[in-house]
């Protein structure tokens, strides 16, 4: 290579546009090109500045998610979200193992725009692991997970899916307890969260105007000031589904959110819920049979990492092979 080249090498590598190409160029050029390896890098007789710019980009494509590589061809949505348009959530042959164990088998699931689902099973059935999916938190070994045809939840890491619209509540209540409530939900609100940002935030009166609606709904108006921690465990509860109203979410995940309420608060989630069913996509995981009756319009039961059965809840009822599985004889 003469000094010219190694300038053109050296230049390629050090633009942002430097690709796979160009350093296969300087590692092995001509015919030999298209089986350079990180070895001709090692090897070619080039100057050491331009052998480690080129490693370098070998090395960041290497790192990459192989759908995320800049000039790859990223597939489209699949065939039933383009033939579809009120598909919310698309989950299709999703599969995950943790060291040889299979959390998630081939697992289908497809959710339309404004229903509020209901997610049941037994321990181990594969329900986390399907909201971690949904989330980015975890990456399915196999399958696709799609949010409406515009996001392609497995190429998303979990800030850019809640920025998508995809909010998820834990089952243990996470809130602010020495705040006031109305603060906890102030402090929701979708925008900048970096700290000088929010420091010098000035709420519109719209925000106050949303601020307060929010309130209405999840029946906390009278405790507006009162400080979060000496709530009780249901309007924390109710607080927090709150906090991520304040977000504005396209879809909410919710684990378990009647655990540890009294039947009076099991009864207020439930019109809280009703109250906001068709405005965003709701995913329910519950093993509280009489709440998701109450609340449920279509049940997906999973098993072993897969959908055992779906339909409404008398359905489910009586199906024999969730009551063997799940729901057992004494509840028929």
């Amino acid at each position: 290579m003469n000094g010219n080249a190694h300038k053109a090498g050296n230049a390629d590598f050090q633009s942002a546009a430097a690709t796979p190409e160009d350093v296969r160029a300087v590692a092995a050029p001509g015919n030999a090109r298209d089986a350079a390896t990180s070895d001709d890098i090692r090897n070619a007789a080039v100057p050491e500045d331009v052998r480690e710019a080129a490693q370098a980009v070998l090395d960041e494509f290497a790192g990459r998610r192989r759908g995320m590589r800049p000039g790859r061809f990223v597939p489209g949505p699949p065939k039933p979200l383009r033939e579809k348009n009120d598909i919310a959530l698309y989950l299709e042959k999703i599969s995950v193992s943790f060291d040889g164990f299979k959390a998630l088998n081939n697992l289908t699931l497809y959710v339309a725009e404004g229903e509020l689902r209901c997610i049941i099973g037994p321990n181990g059935a594969g329900k986390t692991t399907m909201m971690d999916v949904i989330t980015g938190k975890t990456r399915p070994d196999r399958g696709s997970a799609w949010f409406t045809r515009a996001y392609n939840l497995s190429a998303m890491d979990e800030v850019s899916i809640v920025e998508a619209g995809i909010c998820r509540k834990f089952q243990r209540p996470s809130v602010f307890e020495e705040l006031t409530v109305l603060h906890n939900l102030e402090l929701s609100l979708k925008g900048d969260k970096r700290v000088l940002s929010t420091l010098g935030a000035r709420l519109s009166g719209e925000d106050r105007d949303f601020s307060a609606a929010v309130l209405e709904r999840i029946r906390l108006h009278e405790q507006r000031n009162l400080a979060a921690g000496k709530l009780s465990h249901g309007q924390k509860q109710w607080l927090e589904i709150g906090m991520l109203l304040m977000q504005k979410p396209a879809v909410l995940l919710l684990d378990e959110p009647v655990a540890g309420m009294s039947a009076g608060e099991i009864e207020r989630t439930v019109e809280l819920l009703r109250d906001l069913e068709g405005e965003q996509v709701i995913l329910l995981v519950e093993h509280d049979m009489e709440f998701v009756r109450a609340v449920a319009r279509t049940v997906t039961v999973l098993h072993q990492g897969s959908v055992l059965a779906e339909g409404d809840m008398d359905t489910i009822r009586n199906n024999q092979a969730v009551i063997e599985a799940y729901l057992g004889e004494a509840q028929c």
